[in-house]
C-alpha cells in the first residue's frame, strides 16, 4: 500500500528509538508526578487542573504512577526486539488506548474536569496516537499472521 501515511520501512527503522523515547517521557512524567505528590510540593493551580483528577486525588496519583513506573522499563526493553516483544507492545497500545479513552470520556462528561482535555488527555492521546501509528505500521514487518 503506497498510500500509507507511514511507510513500513520508515516505521521499522524509527520504532525502537520512538518506543524508548516514549518510555522515557512517560517515566519522567510519572516520576515527577510521584515526587510532587509524596513531597506535597505545590505545583500551582493551572498545572494541577490539567493533571489532577477530582478533589486532590493523591492516592490515585501514587497508584497510577506505580503502574506506569513499573511498566516503563518493560516498554523500554521491548524496543530492542519488537518481534519477540510484540505482545508487550500490543498490550501497551491497547491498555493505554483504554486508559486515555476513559480519560477523554471523563474529561468530556465530568463536571469540573474539562481542563484535562487540554492537559493530560491531549498529551496522552497525541503521544499514543503518534506512537501507535508507528507501531501498527512496523508491526506488519515484525508479526506474521
Amino acid at each position: 500500500m503506497a498510500s500509507q501515511a507511514i511507510t513500513a520501512p520508515f516505521a521499522v527503522r524509527l520504532l525502537p528509538l520512538a518506543t524508548r523515547l516514549f518510555a522515557v517521557i512517560l517515566g519522567t512524567f510519572f516520576a515527577v508526578a510521584l515526587l510532587v505528590t509524596v513531597t506535597g510540593t505545590p505545583i500551582g493551580e493551572p498545572l494541577t487542573s490539567l493533571t489532577m483528577w477530582g478533589h486532590g486525588g493523591e492516592a490515585y496519583v501514587v497508584m497510577i504512577c506505580a503502574i506506569y513506573l513499573g511498566w516503563v522499563p518493560f516498554i523500554y526493553l521491548a524496543a530492542a526486539d519488537p518481534a519477540k516483544n510484540s505482545l508487550v507492545l500490543d498490550s501497551f497500545l491497547g491498555l493505554n488506548a483504554a486508559h486515555f479513552g476513559a480519560m477523554l470520556i471523563m474529561g468530556l462528561l465530568m463536571e469540573g474536569e474539562h481542563a484535562h482535555l487540554a492537559g493530560d488527555v491531549l498529551l496522552g492521546v497525541a503521544g499514543l496516537a503518534a506512537w501507535g501509528a508507528l507501531w501498527l505500521s512496523a508491526r506488519k514487518h515484525y508479526v506474521s499472521g
